[in-house]
Order: C-alpha cells, then sequence, then structure tokens
C-alpha cells in the first residue's frame, strides 16, 4: 500500500488530469494544481495558520539543483527532497538533524500520519526519513525567496540553535495543514530559544511537472 501510495502521490501525477490522480486528490482533501501569484500564497498561508513574516517561496532553480545528484546518491533520496511536504531540521552547524518527507509519511485511508512511532513528542523530533548531507540548511536557505523574489540574509539564520524549513503548498489541502499543524505543536516544547522557522511555499516548483501517465 505505501509503496503504490507513493507512486501516486509524487508530485508528477498530483498536477496531472487523470481520472486516477483526481480520485487521490478528493480522497486525501486535495486541491487542482496552479501557480500562485503573491497574493495567493498570502492567503493560502493564512488558511494554514502560518505567520505572515514566516512566509515565503522555493526558486524554481531548486529542482534543477538536486537533479544533479542523481548520480552521486540515487534517485530516491533526490526525490525525498523533491517532495511537495516536507520539514527540514538543521542543528547549528547547518546540518540535517530530524527530517520528514511527504515520501516516508505514513498513508492512512484520508491523511498523511507524520507522527510515526511517536516522534514528535519531543523536540527536536526523531526523523523519519533518511538523514543525508545533500544540502546543508546555507545552501537551502539560498532557494528561499521572500514574497517579492528577495533572497534572504543568511547571517540572520546563523547564530541560530537550530533552523527548520517546513515546505508546504496550497495544491496538497489538508495534508500541509497538518504537517504545519504537527511542527507547530512540537515547537512548543523547545526549552531553549533561538529556533527559527521558515515556511516555504513549493506550489511552484512544480510548473513545469510532467505525469507519468
Amino acid at each position: 500500500m505505501k509503496n503504490l501510495f507513493i507512486a501516486l502521490v509524487s508530485f508528477t501525477v498530483l498536477a496531472s488530469l487523470g481520472s486516477c490522480a483526481k480520485a487521490l486528490q478528493g480522497m486525501y482533501g486535495m486541491k487542482k494544481y496552479k501557480v500562485l501569484n503573491k497574493e495567493e500564497i498570502t492567503e493560502a498561508a493564512a488558511k494554514n495558520k502560518i505567520p505572515a513574516d514566516a512566509v515565503f517561496m522555493l526558486d524554481t532553480s531548486y529542482a534543477t539543483y538536486l537533479m544533479q545528484f542523481r548520480q552521486q546518491f540515487t534517485s530516491f533520496t533526490v526525490e525525498n527532497h523533491l517532495h511537495p511536504i516536507q520539514a527540514a531540521y538543521y542543528d547549528k552547524n547547518g546540518v540535517l538533524m530530524s527530517y520528514h518527507s511527504g515520501v516516508y509519511a505514513d498513508a492512512g485511508l484520508a491523511n498523511f500520519r507524520w507522527n510515526i512511532k511517536g516522534a514528535f513528542k519531543q523536540f527536536p523530533p526523531s526523523t523519519c526519513a533518511p538523514l543525508d548531507t545533500m544540502i546543508d540548511f546555507e545552501r537551502h536557505l539560498s532557494f528561499v525567496r521572500t514574497l517579492d523574489n528577495q533572497k534572504l540574509d543568511y547571517s540572520k539564520y546563523n547564530t541560530a540553535n537550530a533552523n527548520v524549513i517546513i515546505h508546504w503548498t496550497r495544491f496538497t489541502g489538508r495534508q500541509s495543514k497538518r504537517l504545519v499543524r504537527i511542527v507547530q505543536k512540537n515547537a512548543k516544547q523547545i526549552r531553549k530559544g533561538g529556533v527559527n522557522f521558515i515556511y516555504v511555499n513549493t506550489d511552484n516548483l512544480y510548473q513545469n511537472a510532467k505525469p507519468d501517465y
């Protein structure tokens, strides 16, 4: 079931118009894919209860950058980082210490389940996806843009105890909302300050995606 689900809800299939994809979109509360402008991202962020000052978007060159690692790592590892919804927790040195990609979320009858084996009972949560060195925090942040398409200043983040980058979309509907909710609930367990949460909309990353069938 899990392998079939992974194949069917990959970002390319979600963007397709096939009847199979439509059925799954409805089951998981997903929306028809569309490219978003600044106002639409802001509106979608508000519906997901994301703080307005923490809303960003991902530059589409992120996908091209990751594709170059298909030989060095594996295609599946690349797909983990390309998944529309995910949360990457980086330590103070910018190293990935906890990773949660939709590829590894448990697939229930109607929702992704992120709290696998109680992973989110502590901060940082226990990793549920394999850790890798494909992209550290500084490189990841280099693809993050303000809604006015400006790069972020890395110096504002490099002294933090931890940085968390959450990828979310409009088109994944309540699945994005559920990820945001569990990340925010888990953040209440932080015992020491200096943790940044960066909510990055990834809808426009898939504007050139092709369906698998």
